[in-house]
Formats: C-alpha cells, structure tokens, sequence
C-alpha cells in the first residue's frame, strides 16, 4: 500500500527579479531583495491556519498594507492538469503581471502606417543633423 495522502492546500509560489546581488559574473552584493520578502511571505503561508485562504501583504515604504503580486497560491491539481506548463511558475503570470511588476517590458507593436511615420521622423530629424554638421564643416 502506498501513500494515500494528497495534498489539500495550494501551493505557494513567489517570483523574484532580485536575488540581492548583481546578475553579472562579478556578483557584488545589491540591496533590492526579493528573496527575503519570499520567505517572509512563506513563513507567514506556512503559520496560516487556512492556507487557500492566504493573501500576501506587503508594505510600502510609508507603512501602508498592498497585496504583493509576486505570490500566487496554486492549486495541486493545477501542476497535474496544466502539464505543458510544468511547474515553472512564472508561466502561471499573465504577460500584463510581469509589466506590471517590472520582471518584463511592454512591447509596442506597430501597423504599417505608424512605422511609416516613425520612419519619416528619423530621416527628417537626420536630415537636420546633418545640414548642422555640414555648417561646421
């Protein structure tokens, strides 16, 4: 007989852009964490008496209370459901989330009028340029 127990909270998820040190072969220490938030939120996952229950609140830099978007509580069953996205979680972010939060840049696509336009405005601004550069020539 094997283990008959499954798992009946969420699993608590938190995604970090900053590991307090630099993301470059050198790794000076940095003070922007989100490690330490993690666990401070996991702590406080793990004391709650209803774990579906949980919201993670930080605070600003003024004291005030905001829901921190970096947690997410899973559900089990979605890890067993939603196999194509595994149990790397930040595929468990929208697109909008990950701008939100800074980990991703907004993207702005243009049609081919409006690059037409953009176009347009460099040669023009390049243009001037270069009649400022041939006055000084």
């Amino acid at each position: 007989m094997g283990n008959t127990l499954v798992q009946s909270y969420p699993v608590f998820t938190y995604i970090c852009n900053s590991i307090g040190e630099t993301l470059d072969i050198y790794r000076f220490d940095i003070d922007d964490n989100n490690l330490e938030e993690a666990v401070n939120q996991y702590k406080m996952y793990q004391a709650s008496s209803d774990k579906a229950k949980f919201k993670a609140i930080a605070y600003d830099k003024n004291e005030n209370p905001y829901i921190d978007m970096k947690c997410k509580l899973i559900s089990i069953s979605d890890f067993y459901t939603n196999i194509s996205q595994g149990w790397i979680i930040d595929n468990y972010w929208s697109e909008e989330d990950k701008i939100e939060l800074g980990f991703k840049e907004e993207t702005n696509i243009l049609n081919v009028l409006e690059l037409q336009t953009l176009i347009e405005t460099i040669v023009n601004e390049m243009q001037d340029y270069k009649e400022e550069l041939e006055c000084l020539i």
